[in-house]
């Protein structure tokens, strides 16, 4: 696994395999949160994309370990082997990297940690949000 923070950031190919992208958001409208993420094989081929409605969910700290959760989840159901998983939460990546678990969070964290050593799954990167845009 590896933390990336690159100065400028465009989406970058898997040496091979898999990779999987996560986000997290907050839609001020009506005051909900969701998640959702994209998987894409070497050559930038979207296999799969998904997203998920949380309306009565209240904490965007959860919702950004749901993300690469529910993608992990994913890419196992689809028999597929990841070789990255990239996040604009540091948080996220960071918890993952050094196994660490923090306040209301740590349920997911394990799930994490179970499908990622369930399948050998290598790298974990962390991307900023705002070289994204």
């Amino acid at each position: 696994m590896l933390v990336r923070n690159p100065l400028s950031y465009s989406w970058s190919r898997p040496s091979n395999g898999f990779k999987l992208n996560t986000d997290a958001m907050f839609w001020s409208g009506v005051l909900s949160f969701g998640c959702g993420g994209v998987i894409r094989e070497s050559f930038g081929l979207v296999l799969a994309c998904w997203s998920c409605f949380l309306p009565s969910l209240d904490d965007i700290e959860i919702c950004k370990f749901l993300a690469p959760r529910e993608g992990i989840k994913l890419t196992i159901d689809f028999g597929c082997i990841l070789d990255e998983i990239e996040s604009d939460s540091f948080d996220v990546v960071n918890t993952i990297l050094k196994h660490k678990s923090c306040y209301v969070v740590t349920s997911l964290i394990s799930n994490i940690f179970v499908f990622i050593s369930s399948v050998g799954y290598s790298m974990c990167c962390h991307v900023s949000h705002q070289e994204i845009w």
